[in-house]
């Protein structure tokens, strides 16, 4: 009895002097180990609220990521440019002119559409075909086979089954000029037409070649709008009315309204899990601390200061909640990709984490001012 006295007067008597933050850390880890049950109760509690607001609010992120996907691979951020006769189109130069406007992911650029058939193997149809005159952009895959070289050719999924070819292979007469075919390409996303076209590679002796159809992604759909105004100016076409822009304008309010109406319901489900969360970790350290009142109350007799006090109450509850959160991450993280097939994005998982371990902590704060605003007379007063 006398030794545990003597280990807390000493223990009181260095934070009544100034004290280094990991010998503060080391105190708060000791006081937390020494109250198991407070502890365990502070885990419940944060693994408890982690895990319902990510299986609430989390698979809200989930699903509200999933329609704001499917939305975007309908195109509100695609931007379809048409050149018409009697305007030649633009050239390459301009082109790369447009891969430079702020907020533009990638631009393809195609040349005038005209006909090919095949030469020896496959059905002696004509197919669409278009002079490729930038790089394929990531939506577009190649499998089998590879990129083009100067002069030859790559088919798409549609134009392969039209040519009854089992395999991308073989040549097509282009005006009559044999175009090699070295693969089939797949098209992803918004720009899903391509597959019914052949992609050739101009030759390097033959002339420049003018893109009459131009596609460009925008990194966000809000820029959609700028990114067409600044298109225009760079083209220069004339007449004006040659030059057609596609958008769709009604897709963009789509996802500007889904991602309001489902983010606000995940923050509201977010926000009411934490609240609930953050009042039991306030009522269980207010029942905590009123059992250690001589302990607080000896160590301001000794000099300690009530913001000292504090400090190490927030650090104390400060580990039991970090577990809490990490645990109840793996466990809400779990349910929801069990329940979705998907996870929440990482913002919303990293945002929630942070929110919920700073609320945990902080909801120690006010009965950790009680209890160090009590008067240490009074705490220590025998009767």
């Amino acid at each position: 009895m006398i030794d545990s006295e003597l280990h807390c007067a000493q223990a009181s008597w260095k934070w009544a002097m100034p004290i280094r933050p990991e010998r503060a850390i080391r105190e708060a880890a000791r006081n937390a180990t020494a109250h198991r049950a407070t502890t365990i109760m502070l885990i419940l509690v944060t693994m408890a609220m982690t895990t319902a607001t990510f299986i609430t609010a989390g698979r809200a992120a989930a699903a509200e990521e999933a329609v704001l996907h499917s939305v975007d691979n309908a195109g509100p951020r695609l931007i379809e440019v048409t050149i018409a006769e009697p305007s030649p189109g633009v050239d390459v130069s301009t082109l790369d002119r447009f891969k430079h406007i702020d907020g533009v992911e990638w631009v393809l650029g195609l040349g005038p559409a005209r006909d090919v058939r095949s030469s020896v193997t496959g059905a002696r149809v004509n197919v669409a075909a278009r002079d490729l005159l930038s790089p394929l952009p990531p939506e577009v895959t190649i499998d089998p086979g590879r990129s083009p070289r100067p002069g030859e050719a790559i088919i798409g999924a549609d134009t392969q089954q039209r040519l009854q070819l089992i395999y991308p292979s073989g040549a097509l007469l282009d005006s009559g000029t044999s175009r090699a075919v070295v693969g089939a390409f797949s098209a992803s996303g918004a720009i899903t037409d391509l597959d019914r076209l052949v992609l050739i590679q101009p030759g390097a002796t033959s002339a420049p070649s003018q893109a009459t159809l131009v596609y460009l992604l925008a990194d966000q759909a809000e820029n959609v709008a700028g990114i067409v105004r600044e298109v225009r100016a760079l083209a220069a076409v004339s007449p004006v009315d040659s030059l057609v822009v596609r958008t769709a304008p009604e897709l963009v309010e789509l996802a500007a309204v889904l991602s309001g109406e489902i983010g606000g319901l995940s923050r509201q489900l977010a926000l009411g899990a934490i609240l609930v969360g953050v009042v039991l970790v306030a009522l269980t350290m207010t029942l905590a601390l009123s059992s250690r009142r001589r302990d607080f109350g000896r160590r301001r007799a000794l000099g300690a200061s009530r913001s000292a006090l504090i400090a190490l109450t927030l650090l104390e509850a400060a580990f039991p909640v970090a577990i809490g959160v990490i645990v109840g991450t793996i466990g809400g993280l779990t349910a929801v990709v069990l329940w979705m097939g998907t996870a929440p994005p990482i913002g919303f998982i990293v945002a929630a984490d942070l929110l919920i371990a700073l609320t945990g902590t902080a909801a120690a704060i006010p009965p950790a001012a009680l209890a160090a605003a009590q008067d240490p007379v009074r705490i220590l007063r025998v009767p």
